[in-house]
């Protein structure tokens, strides 16, 4: 049975919405007002709602993502009532679909759009996973101390390479605030990684349902959709999410945020690999330093790759061996500036290993790739044993 909220003003004016109360299986519910709709919603129920109560464009949004955050399985359609929309900013809310109150043949195809995706939500989420099928894998992690200094390209761009070399890579956005490895990639989330980590733990997902597919041998599993959803995941999901990942994938490359927290800490411990990434803005250095010092007091220095973006960029005047002398470090990888190149991908939603193959940026990622590969296979690593 599946519960349907619709807003009073539409179930009394079009006759339409009455007509599926003519649904076995579907109940319909209506509610006067955002209030009286957060009042009747149930978590444990399968709930279609239809959002008609908004007075702008960023009022709707702000209930959008309170109906997302309080009630994540729930299927949202946004029902026009005048006010002007941005499909871009619907779709990155997890927006199921945009209709007009008057169109009945957009009123039945939701309904089944909706029902269907909460039953694939609820009927395939999770199969048992035996424990003997994890295996070992390669986990990276991205990391940088500085806003702007190419993290999170450098990170989609070395999982692209990855699975150019033909390993089956999953991308994970673990900037779980305001991730943007789903722009970067031009994928649309259904599921992020809050989906995956908050429901029934006890069991591995079918990844199918939660891991955007951009071609054969790369995956991403997109951040949480609303800042809030950060706040639930846990140091101890870290693990269990390698875990379950590990039964799909070779390599798994986690974009980072700035931060330094629990969570992040976690991760580091269970990488075989972390990639620094930093430039010559003194700033960026300054924080590099400091992130250096913390993971050196953590015994994590070991597994660091220091990467230098935009190394040749002609607005730093630091030299290459003043930032090895300054951050004490021999082996220093270097990544050239190439601002077209970079603003391109990301404004086509495509790593520039792909558009781009041959550029020379592109070959200073596939050699990264290397050493970062040559690394973990050294290293050894159990995700069992951390």
């Amino acid at each position: 049975m599946y519960k349907v909220y619709v807003d009073k003003v539409l179930f009394n004016k079009e006759k339409s919405w009455k007509n599926i109360a003519n649904d076995e299986k579907f109940e319909v519910i209506s509610y006067t007002g955002f209030s009286d709709l957060i009042v009747k919603l149930n978590l444990e129920d399968n709930n279609i709602i239809y959002l008609f109560d908004y007075s702008t464009s960023n009022d709707c949004y702000e209930k959008i993502r309170v109906l997302k955050g309080k009630f994540a399985s729930c299927a949202l359609n946004v029902v026009n009532n005048g006010i002007k929309l941005e499909a871009k900013h619907l779709n990155r809310l997890g927006v199921n679909a945009s209709l007009k109150a008057n169109d009945a043949n957009a009123i039945r195809d939701t309904l089944n759009n909706s029902a269907n995706l909460i039953d694939t939500f609820n009927n395939e989420s999770y199969v048992h996973v035996e424990e003997h099928e994890y295996k070992d894998i390669s986990v990276v992690s991205v990391i940088g101390a500085s806003g702007g200094v190419g993290k999170t390209t450098i990170a989609t761009n070395l999982a692209a390479s990855f699975a150019e070399f033909g390993l089956k890579t999953c991308l994970v956005d673990f900037s779980l605030q305001f991730g943007d490895v789903a722009m970067f990639t031009n994928v649309k989330p259904n599921f992020t990684v809050y989906d995956m980590l908050l429901n029934k733990m006890d069991f591995t997902p079918n990844l199918n349902l939660f891991i955007e597919h951009v071609n054969p041998n790369l995956f991403v599993l997109p951040a949480p959709v609303l800042p809030e959803q950060a706040d639930y995941i846990t140091r101890a999901m870290v693990s269990k999410l390698i875990q379950n990942l590990s039964t799909s994938f070779d390599v798994l490359v986690f974009d980072t945020p700035s931060i330094v927290n629990d969570l992040c800490l976690e991760l580091y411990k269970l990488s075989k690999q972390i990639v620094m990434v930093t430039t010559k803005d003194l700033a960026a250095l300054k924080n590099t330093k400091l992130q250096l010092d913390i993971l050196d007091k953590l015994s994590l220095t070991d597994k660091i790759k220091l990467v230098l973006n935009k190394h040749d960029s002609p607005k730093f005047i630091v030299k290459n061996d003043d930032v090895r002398k300054m951050l004490n470090v021999d082996v220093l990888t270097t990544i050239p500036h190439t601002n077209t190149v970079t603003v391109n991908s990301i404004n086509m939603g495509v790593p520039f290993i792909y558009s781009y193959p041959k550029e020379p940026i592109s070959d200073h990622i596939r050699e990264l790739m290397s050493k970062v590969r040559y690394n973990c296979i050294v290293g050894g690593y159990d995700v069992e044993k951390k």
